[in-house]
């Protein structure tokens, strides 16, 4: 089992340097649902910086930026990967559509970036919210993580809140964005 946690960058070598008994009190502490899992920690744990950017634009003459050249994600709600896919998805569609233009590829990469954009924005803002949330404290946080994250017990909610997060609902993109079908996601575009 994976459990993220997010501390302070100034804080990372005390965490390091902790015993998996204290290691497992700290987390605990943090994450008070995790009191009735097997623990402490014995080993397999990783530490990392996490970072936040986007592209002031993703398209510059016949340049484009896609998945983490354009946008790079915190691993708080696990999208990077959906958002690069949907970038080299869309991109795809724009060039093709506007291959019966008169300037096809800069028609196609405009488009796209008009596209993208917005979709990823909410995605990273999203991310950017709950990684600002993980690493709050408090028996206040507790109550409110532990209200925020009720919906993961259904799975009708996961799906709605993994494709909109994923872009596949955004409404930069219209009614005609986002439908599924047979359980296959498609995307068309305007």
């Amino acid at each position: 089992m994976r459990v993220p946690f997010q501390v302070p960058v100034e804080e990372d070598a005390l965490w390091r340097a902790m015993p998996p008994e204290e290691l497992w009190r700290r987390m605990v502490a943090r994450a008070p649902v995790l009191e009735s899992a097997p623990g402490p920690v014995e080993g397999g744990w990783h530490a990392y910086r996490i970072h936040l950017r986007h592209a002031d634009r993703y398209v510059e003459g016949r340049l484009c930026l896609v998945g983490e050249a354009a946008h790079v994600v915190p691993p708080t709600v696990r999208q990077g990967m959906n958002m690069a896919i949907l970038d080299a998805d869309v991109l795809a569609a724009v060039i093709r559509r506007s291959l019966d233009e008169p300037r096809p590829i800069e028609a196609g990469l405009a488009r796209y970036d008009r596209l993208r954009r917005p979709a990823n924005e909410v995605v990273l803002k999203a991310s950017h919210e709950q990684a600002l949330a993980q690493t709050a404290t408090g028996a206040e946080v507790d109550e409110n993580v532990l209200r925020d994250y009720a919906w993961l017990a259904d799975p009708a909610r996961c799906r709605e809140v993994a494709h909109r997060l994923a872009g596949l609902t955004n409404p930069t993109a219209g009614r005609r964005a986002g439908s599924v079908h047979g359980g296959k996601a498609s995307m068309s575009l305007p």
